[in-house]
């Protein structure tokens, strides 16, 4: 047992030991540790390695440590040598042992991106990983010698401990003295002969080759697949698909591995604040999941061992058998010339390791506010059918705040409030609405980015996203791609917009008034627009998308806005219009009621300069004598429903779903009845994750 204790202690301090390397942080040295408490913690392992004669059966994978026979390696590598191929060396021998359960030991890595100047040479040595940068017009013969002086001056720190040993009673060196003594090193093709060193790094460090370090051979490969970062959602929930969010380096997701666990919770833990580790390394994996403990496992073996297999497919849905369980990933990253089921050995230096810590499974027994609605969406449009969405989902860099919760929403508890837990309701919801196009508004540009998009990719979705001006959030645009591809796509800030020559007539009366100029330009409003086209390239759709000022004494400023948006939208149509048959949709939160100045602009065409709304701030930001027109006109798909939000202090109709003449509606989604929207309230709550609710919609083309 006290073997085991240090032969993981042993192991700890060697991987910490190679912690403090950072990509990117290189000259053109290996980076070597030599923090005093590593050091304490490898020579209190080789004391007792030594001593007690500790010593694990070699396994059959260790190819790496393997005596070559080749007599011209033999020559160089006597009896005193001290590199890594002399096993009659302590740390040597105890590095076999250790790295035998390692099918990366024997690789030699070399990561070529071609946008950098320079390459990187990552190997193994005494357990540690070692990185070399080199520029890329370099000559090989360089990148060797600084491998060379490398190795020597890692093996001449843990020779001191052999030059103690060795030392006789009376202080001289004994029979077993070993030189500190330069390594012999080249590198071989695939048919074994010695590569040109005048070569250039690129051209000599290739696929196939082999490093020769005295009789230790290295397998070199070129850009292996690598997991730089997983994640898993950190509240998990049965019945509510986990999607892990993944950062791959020359990795392909239909090439890897991902495997998945479940262990029980401690009950101690159920209280505990939500954790997420995230994985940058193999290395930084091992450091960041041990504990204080040094019992505590490192090794892939021990770290799975209290953990069950549940599945290994890309995602994950709990069920209620998995109540009271943490949920683990791992992933094993493969790709095309690198596939797992081939085992190229790649999986113990790359795998990666996420868990949902502390935060068992639960089973959320609520019925959903959209449950009812989903039930009317279970089947795909097809034909010249397709299905739209319109949603605020509620952006979290507002739900999130202080105010938010102890004044907005004051009824919901903050555990329902919380982004992990509304994050995988609204992907439940538009998920189970199958719809073909997703409008959606108050998107975190971190979640469009970490989360949404790479859930909805999974779901055959592609997809955009569009910034307020210096926000943090926007809207965006999803488009199943077996309906619809993507031809353009831009992000139109209102504000801007208007400094356009094209607007320059609207920029003239509306500077008339220099508090209403000053007020329109502090609102970083965007539009999203994009062109889509159908499967089948016979048609093509107009899409905007945008989330208008939302001050209820704002009405005039939301005025311009939609008469800058009419305007692209009409500007957008006779460019691409002339190509193929062209229709418009215009979707969003308008945070306009049915009789507004707004709604009239876009469905009758015409907004008088007596209207009220000219005057919702009073005669300081009055425009006078403004009038709008607009001939492009729009009919509202939904209709008019009694409300689209409600919160405690304000219900109303303020969400859309526009479309021109060249469509027609076939089926509109009801909204969620009364009593369900009330039954906590308001929103959002423990059914649903926003204050307002989605706008669904069947829409076709039509004939002739």
């Amino acid at each position: 047992m006290k073997c085991r204790y240090l032969e993981r202690l042993f192991q700890r301090a060697l991987f910490s030991y190679s912690g403090s390397r950072a990509a990117g942080h290189y000259k053109n040295d290996l980076h070597l540790s030599s923090k005093q408490q590593h050091i304490k913690e490898f020579s209190l392992v080789s004391r007792y390695f030594d001593t007690a004669g500790c010593k694990t059966p070699l396994s059959s994978g260790a190819a790496l440590f393997e005596q070559q026979e080749s007599p011209e390696f033999k020559e160089s590598c006597s009896p005193h040598c001290s590199c890594v191929c002399n096993t009659a060396l302590w740390h040597v021998k105890n590095m076999q042992n250790l790295q035998s359960k390692d099918r990366n030991a024997d690789l030699v890595c070399i990561i070529d991106d071609e946008n950098s100047e320079r390459i990187q040479i990552v190997m193994k040595i005494y357990g540690s990983e070692r990185t070399v940068m080199r520029q890329r017009n370099e000559s090989l013969n360089k990148s060797l010698e600084r491998i060379r002086i490398n190795i020597k001056n890692a093996n001449a720190k843990l020779l001191k401990k052999v030059r103690k040993k060795s030392k006789n009673e009376d202080g001289s060196q004994g029979e077993n003295h070993v030189e500190d003594t330069f390594p012999k090193i080249s590198l071989l093709d695939k048919e074994g002969q010695q590569i040109d060193d005048q070569l250039n790094v690129v051209q000599g460090w290739r696929e196939g080759c082999v490093l020769r370090v005295c009789d230790v051979q290295y397998k070199v490969v070129v850009n292996p697949p690598k997991v730089d970062k997983i994640q898993i959602i950190q509240r998990p929930m049965v019945g509510f698909t986990i999607y892990p969010q993944t950062q791959l380096t020359f990795a392909d997701p239909q090439y890897s591995k991902f495997s998945w666990f479940r262990r029980q919770c401690p009950e101690d833990n159920h209280s505990a604040d939500s954790k997420q580790m995230e994985v940058d390394s193999a290395t930084t994996k091992k450091r960041e999941m041990e504990s204080s403990d040094a019992e505590s496992s490192i090794c892939e073996e021990e770290m799975f061992e209290s953990w069950e297999s549940v599945g290994e497919q890309r995602t994950y849905t709990p069920t209620v058998s998995d109540v009271g369980y943490e949920i683990g990933l791992k992933v094993t990253p493969g790709n095309e010339n690198f596939p797992v089921e081939k085992e190229t050995c790649f999986s113990n230096s790359c795998e990666a390791f996420s868990v949902s810590t502390s935060n068992p499974v639960k089973n959320i027994e609520e019925k959903l506010l959209f449950e009812d609605r989903v039930n009317m969406t279970q089947q795909k449009c097809t034909d010249e059918r397709f299905r739209v969405v319109s949603y605020n989902i509620l952006a979290d860099v507002y739900a999130g705040t202080e105010y938010a919760q102890d004044f907005l929403f004051p009824y919901c508890p903050s555990e329902f409030m919380d982004i992990n837990y509304r994050q995988q309701l609204v992907v439940r919801e538009i998920s189970s609405y199958n719809s073909d196009i997703v409008c959606l508004q108050e998107v975190d540009r971190y979640l469009f980015e970490s989360y949404y998009m790479p859930v909805m990719s999974m779901q055959g979705f592609a997809g955009a996203h569009a910034s307020k001006e210096g926000i943090k959030e926007g809207v965006a645009l999803f488009y199943r791609k077996e309906r619809f591809s993507l031809k353009m796509v831009d992000n139109v800030i209102l504000r801007t917009a208007l400094k356009e020559e094209r607007n320059r007539d609207l920029r003239d009366k509306v500077s008339a008034n220099s508090d209403f100029l000053k007020a329109f330009r502090s609102k970083p409003t965007c539009l999203l627009v994009a062109l889509l086209e159908s499967a089948d390239k016979s048609k093509r759709i107009l899409v905007g998308n945008t989330h208008l000022y939302w001050h209820p004494r704002g009405c005039h400023i939301r005025l311009i806005q939609m008469e800058l948006i009419l305007r692209e939208m009409r500007r957008l149509y006779a460019e691409h219009s002339r190509k193929s048959e062209l229709s418009c949709l215009l979707t969003g939160d308008l945070n306009s009621h049915p009789h507004s100045a707004v709604l009239q602009l876009i469905t009758k065409g015409h907004v008088p300069a007596n209207h009220s709304d000219w005057f919702s701030m009073g005669k300081t930001e009055h425009l006078r004598d403004m009038t709008l027109s607009n001939s492009a006109l729009f009919t509202s798909a939904c209709g008019y429903p009694s409300y689209t939000t409600l919160v405690a202090s304000f219900q109303g109709c303020l969400d859309y779903i526009f479309i021109d003449n060249s469509m027609e509606v076939k089926k509109v989604i009801p909204q969620p009845e009364h009593e369900d929207v009330v039954k906590h309230c308001a929103l959002p709550n423990v059914s649903t994750p926003s204050d307002h609710m989605a706008q669904v919609v069947e829409i076709a083309w039509k004939a002739g």
